[in-house]
């Protein structure tokens, strides 16, 4: 199992991405700085994320944002905030689907 990290700058995210492998990304579209979309046009550009689930988890219900996240191949998921235990299933759900389609 590898280990968890936590990045609150899309930036610092994208240098540790670069070097790391992760599994799971639950990114915010509206972080200061770097926004979520930012951040996957970065990662996609520099090939990195690749083999990464990325469930957008954030406060945004704006059909926008929403149709935007679905630009993305990337994104398996969009679930907005607060964070219930039905979403938690929901968006596990959405992970294990990813990793395995036929599940």
């Amino acid at each position: 199992m590898q280990k968890k990290s936590r990045s609150l700058w899309g930036h610092a995210a994208i240098d540790f991405l670069k070097t790391n492998k992760v599994d799971l990304i639950l990114l915010d579209i509206g972080m200061p700085v770097m926004t979520g979309f930012e951040f996957l046009d970065e990662a996609r550009k520099l090939n990195i994320c690749d083999d990464t689930i990325i469930i957008i988890l954030t406060s945004s219900n704006d059909s926008r944002d929403i149709n935007m996240s679905k630009t993305y191949e990337k994104v398996s998921g969009y679930v907005v905030k607060p964070l219930t235990r039905n979403k938690l299933e929901s968006a596990s759900s959405i992970h294990l689907k990813a990793i395995v389609p036929d599940l």
